[in-house]
């Protein structure tokens, strides 16, 4: 279809190249057939570090193959050879180091059970992307371009901070969590040691940086992107939801229950929405506040759904929150009220550090006096983590 569209495309974006680029780079979408199977049974079977050794490969083959290319004066044909080389060496790299049976038969049951899933799943993406986009779009519709300008810079932080916070452990999540959708025990006690680590790790990067936003912005942007800094400040709040409602996601889609995350991200996106436009006309900040709000006042509604679906209670998935939250929060008013009251005669570089090194100590501080066992469940899981790593490094 996409080779058959390449005119097409080719002449509605008045660029007569696409017509040649477009056929070959349509065949990633064979090699991404080819390898989503293997790539599956890998991610099922805890196998990240093949999947990584394949990936640093690939990537490794694709930049020799496209700066070879690029330098022999190739053009834009060295960035199409260098996403077919990759594609194909994670292709026959997943297919030989896990080999699975290959057949012409299709048992329907199967399918349908497949297609139902895979077919949830893929929607769960799509509606995280236009919930983002939307918002975005709706931002850009109601202020104007400046504006939205000034949104992009703050929230492009939030983005990246949640893609290295959360988008591993997330790839890692679902498989093993699904290994244990039988056993409700041993997924309750997966699920709460899952959030006490994200919890300790997550909420003070998020509010940590939400109190000292101003100076991050004003250090890596520039002084005349200020109104961003209020922006980042008030959307990394979204990543209390984030953290809290990652595990349960997984969970869900775990167990086989993929549609209720559809419907729970559906309803969320719309609301942030419809809050995001009535809140409008008292202007921009009031307009993420109000997205930012009804984002947080929906985590109640998500464990609610989550507790009901699998059994656990709200009390049970909640509880290794609390006092990473807490200490959390401590740690932002404290932030607050000394960027605030001190530290204005000193550069914002040095501002910053400081303010770093304050929150550390305020954060671990209060999980240290409050609730030790927090720092030592940790501990003990960085300890497992440590040993499982070296019967896998002798062999």
């Amino acid at each position: 279809m996409l080779i058959a569209a390449g005119p097409l495309i080719s002449a509605t974006l008045n660029e007569p190249r696409l017509a040649e680029i477009i056929p070959p780079l349509a065949m990633k979408f064979v090699f991404a057939g080819m390898s989503a199977v293997p790539a599956a049974l890998l991610r099922r079977s805890m196998k990240f570090r093949r999947l990584a050794m394949i990936n640093a490969l690939a990537v490794l083959g694709s930049c020799t193959v496209g700066v070879g290319i690029a330098y022999r004066g190739g053009g834009v044909w060295s960035l199409v050879y260098a996403q077919l080389i990759m594609s194909a060496i994670v292709a026959v790299g997943v297919m030989v180091t896990k080999a699975w049976p290959l057949g012409w038969r299709i048992e329907k049951q199967a399918f349908h059970e497949l297609a139902r899933f895979g077919g949830s799943m893929l929607s769960i993406r799509l509606l995280t992307v236009v919930g983002e986009r939307g918002t975005v779009f709706l931002i850009g519709y109601l202020f104007g371009a400046a504006l939205l300008g000034f949104y992009t810079v703050g929230n492009r932080f939030r983005t990246d901070l949640n893609t290295i916070l959360n988008r591993v452990m997330a790839t890692v999540l679902m498989p093993a969590l699904s290994r244990l959708q039988e056993d409700r025990n041993r997924l309750k006690a997966a699920i709460q040691e899952i959030n006490a680590l994200r919890a300790v790790t997550s909420f003070p990067v998020y509010l940590g940086l939400s109190a000292v936003a101003p100076e991050v912005i004003d250090l890596t942007v520039g002084p005349d992107w200020a109104l961003s800094g209020k922006m980042l400040s008030m959307v990394l709040w979204m990543g209390i939801a984030v953290t809290v409602n990652g595990a349960g996601a997984s969970a869900l889609s775990a167990i086989g229950k993929p549609h209720v995350v559809l419907v729970l991200n559906a309803v969320g996106a719309l609301g942030r929405l419809v809050l995001v436009g009535v809140l409008a006309r008292y202007g921009i900040l009031a307009a993420i506040l109000g997205g930012v709000g009804f984002v947080l006042s929906y985590i109640p509604v998500r464990a609610h759904v989550f507790a009901r679906v699998t059994g656990i209670s709200m009390r049970d998935y909640l509880r290794p929150f609390v006092w990473p939250l807490l200490a959390g929060l401590t740690m932002y008013g404290v932030l607050s009220l000394t960027r605030l009251s001190l530290l204005h005669d000193q550069t914002t570089l040095i501002r910053l550090i400081s303010l770093v090194l304050l929150g550390g100590l305020v954060y671990a501080g209060v999980l240290f006096v409050a609730d030790r066992s927090v720092l030592t469940r940790i501990g003990v899981m960085v300890q497992g983590l440590h040993k499982a790593k070296m019967p896998d490094q002798a062999r």
